[in-house]
């Protein structure tokens, strides 16, 4: 995008890190394996990618 507004923007979300929720401890205290990231890594150096999301049920 060239500078043009979301076409859905009424559709996005923000990450949950955007709403102060600590991603990275809430995903270790219930065990699961997850490996920090950074931008220069290389994919080699990281075990596995791991992708969280979150449901609220209302």
């Amino acid at each position: 995008m060239e500078s043009q507004r979301c076409r859905f923007s009424l559709r996005a979300r923000p990450s949950i890190e955007a709403v102060g929720i600590d991603v990275y401890r809430m995903v270790a205290q219930v065990g699961w394996e997850i490996y920090p990231m950074a931008t220069n890594m290389k994919a080699s150096e990281v075990p596995k990618g791991t992708l969280v999301g979150l449901v609220i049920v209302y």
